[in-house]
């Protein structure tokens, strides 16, 4: 049953985006440039342009006109607007001014109020707050770099020397510019580059008590840290470096000269002269191009999903296989992909959002991809928000737009937010007016069965804000998690929150 769901939603999210089209050709020139002598090389697969067919000689035709550019809108200043921060089981607003709103589950005082008590509709937390770590644990910047911290702390997440949760919001460390949780741990990143990292969290389960009491506090990792991520940073001077859990090496120097990494573990990187460079499979570094724009790899450490967005606008599909780039679309503005796979549950999707406002989608199943597909009443797109099951787009006018999956499923809470529990195959028109942005989240509740099988439901929600400076909720409302009030388990349409100042 299992693997029929994945496969199903995988073959849905595939066919619900694409509408008829045809790619376009591939450019007779290459991309790369010369690769220096000793390291690998990327070909270029170049297809041939048809020739034009004649047009008949015989009767009269047009020329027909050019089809004018659409004139893009000016950009939206998001400062102005509430941001909207949600997290698996708990939501937070943010105002222009300062003031910090929360709702949802409270279990282990994640909403920093003082108390365990859950809330369906929003409440005053603080003032100069903002949310870079949403979940159990909460951990939120101050105005002068100030890290704080409230909620969950059985494995010391807020690195206070203790595993006593909190339930209002503490002072954690100072001159902090960034945080983030994984599972091996927390990190922060100080002003003066000092990288720090905290709690055994999920990965270090087995820990001994010592252990434990030294992680429970900030560790410095590395000095003169410019950038990090997931067991990765890079100092101020470039050298990448990367943790290894399965051997004693711990902390390795991966290559020098780095100034930004791509994926999870940084599995490719772009260095100081603006190339970019991939590792194979025993970690050796092989150059891929160079004047590129962006990089998105998907599907795993090693996957054949690794796509590169050139300066110009080509879109590229990197074949490890076949050692070389083979062009997907051109005049690609945004490029959005992911890929998810387990037992239970599995999406994957790529989007490509043209300079003209066109929205391009597909697909890659067990080697079979749907490639430069336009999706269906997705034109004058301005942004795209997904989180695997359902996708929205927001179109130049303000109008919002969702397809994928919903309650009919069976497996699904959480509605597009067009009134019906049915999935769509194209893309549908929801009623909110002049929207400025959209925030979506994903989880998954696990259920166990008296036969001692167990299942996965998927629960989604969405947010929207409008010009007016409202915000805007539907799908999955347990706990209360879409502070609407309302005690159905999934909003069909989009409501609205109200704060009360």
């Amino acid at each position: 049953m299992k693997k029929i769901v994945c496969i199903l939603l995988c073959a849905v999210m595939a066919l619900s985006l694409a509408a008829c089209g045809t790619s376009p050709a591939a450019r007779p020139e290459t991309t790369p440039e010369a690769t220096p002598e000793g390291t690998h090389s990327a070909e270029v697969k170049v297809t041939e342009t048809p020739a034009a067919t004649e047009a008949p000689t015989e009767e009269p035709h047009e020329t027909p006109s050019p089809t004018p550019e659409p004139v893009k809108p000016t950009a939206i200043p998001m400062e102005n607007y509430p941001r909207v921060f949600a997290g698996e089981n708990v939501s937070f607003i943010l105002y222009p001014d300062g003031n910090l709103y929360g709702w949802g589950n409270n279990e282990y005082g994640q909403l920093g109020i003082g108390s365990t008590e859950s809330q369906n509709l929003p409440v005053h937390i603080a003032e100069g707050l903002t949310p870079i770590v949403v979940g159990d644990t909460v951990l939120a910047l101050g105005t002068s770099g100030t890290l704080w911290g409230w909620g969950r702390n059985d494995r010391a997440q807020l690195g206070l020397g203790d595993t006593e949760d909190r339930l209002s919001p503490v002072e954690l460390m100072y001159h902090v510019t960034d945080a983030m949780i994984d599972y091996s741990g927390v990190y922060a990143l100080t002003e003066a580059g000092g990288l720090f990292r905290w709690s055994w969290y999920s990965y270090y389960g087995e820990l001994t008590d010592a252990e434990k009491a030294e992680r429970s506090v900030p560790q410095l990792v590395s000095e003169n840290v410019a950038q990090f991520g997931v067991n990765t940073y890079i100092t101020e001077n470039g050298d990448f470096y990367r943790y290894f859990y399965d051997d004693d090496e711990g902390w390795k120097l991966m290559a020098e000269n780095v100034k930004r990494i791509f994926g999870d573990y940084g599995m490719a990187f772009e260095d100081t002269d603006g190339r970019l460079w991939l590792f194979d499979g025993n970690l050796e570094p092989m150059m891929i191009c160079e004047s590129f724009r962006d990089c998105v790899l998907t599907g795993g450490n090693y996957d054949q999903n690794t796509y590169v967005l050139m300066e110009d606008g080509g879109l590229w599909l990197y074949n490890r296989t076949e050692n070389r780039l083979e062009l997907i679309l051109e005049g690609v503005a945004e490029f959005y992909a992911d890929y998810y796979m387990d037992e239970d549950w599995g999406y994957d999707y790529k989007f490509a959002l043209k300079e003209n406002g066109e929205l391009w989608a597909w697909s890659y199943l067990y080697a079979h991809s749907l490639i430069g597909r336009a999706a269906d009443d997705a034109a004058d797109v301005r942004e795209v928000v997904t989180n695997g099951a359902v996708s929205y787009i927001i179109k130049w006018d303000g109008s919002v737009w969702a397809t994928g999956e919903s309650i009919e499923t069976g497996f699904i809470h959480g509605a597009l937010g067009t009134g019906s529990e049915e999935r769509s195959f194209g893309f549908v028109k929801l009623d909110i007016q002049n929207a400025v942005s959209i925030t979506t989240t994903l989880s998954l509740e696990f259920i166990e069965h008296d036969d001692g099988t167990d299942s996965v439901v998927v629960c989604t929600r969405a947010y929207a804000v409008d010009a007016e400076g409202r915000i805007w909720a539907w799908g999955w409302n347990g706990d209360g998690l879409l502070g609407v009030n309302s005690t159905e388990t999934d909003v069909l349409v989009p409501t609205e929150v109200h704060i009360t100042k």
